[in-house]
């Protein structure tokens, strides 16, 4: 059984960007996956703290908060899921907190301690109705999480979805969302 677990980076746990990762969720359980939701504004958290202590242990952040085990579930991970809100022209605070982290499965040699790297699913919604608003961001993202370990397979984005729920009446990045669900199950 595949194991996907997501991680919202939005403080509003029913806004569109959770509504879009519980249907990422939703396509994976639907091909038999087992899936977790972490809800990274309920989590005390730390930022990296630059102690270099992973590269002295093969990978492992030695920080005690809510986001250490989480890394431990990660490395058994299938699949991830990374969903946020456009803020300010990029990822939350509360997804970056955690992306910071994923300093740990580097090596000292810029590989990673994933190895091929973990299947990723990148959910973005932003309030601009302009789909190409942060089109250089979002590229710029995707690729710094594949360097990370974590390659993009399909990013899922809603535009001009500034009202929680705005996305329900948009039916192809619901769509898309079950999609990359799936095919992350597969």
């Amino acid at each position: 059984m595949k194991k996907i677990i997501g991680f919202l980076g939005s403080p509003h746990v029913d806004g569109n960007t959770g509504i879009m990762v519980r249907e990422v969720l939703r396509g994976a359980a639907s091909r038999g996956a087992s899936t977790k939701l972490v809800v990274l504004n309920e989590l005390n958290a730390k930022g990296c703290q630059g102690c270099m202590g992973c590269q002295a242990n093969g990978g492992h952040c030695v920080v005690k908060d809510d986001i250490a085990p989480l890394l431990e579930e990660i490395y058994e991970a299938d699949g991830v899921v990374l969903g946020t809100p456009v803020y300010m022209w990029q990822m939350t605070a509360q997804l970056k907190t955690l992306v910071d982290r994923f300093f740990c499965y580097l090596k000292p040699d810029y590989s990673s301690h994933l190895g091929a790297g973990k299947r990723t699913v990148l959910v973005v919604a932003q309030n601009n109705a302009n789909p190409d608003s942060f089109k250089v961001y979002l590229e710029s993202t995707r690729d710094m999480l594949g360097f990370l370990g974590f390659p993009v397979e399909k990013m899922v984005h809603a535009w001009g979805v500034g009202a929680p729920g705005d996305v329900k009446s948009q039916a192809e990045p619901l769509r898309a969302a079950f999609e990359a669900g799936s095919a992350l199950a597969r």
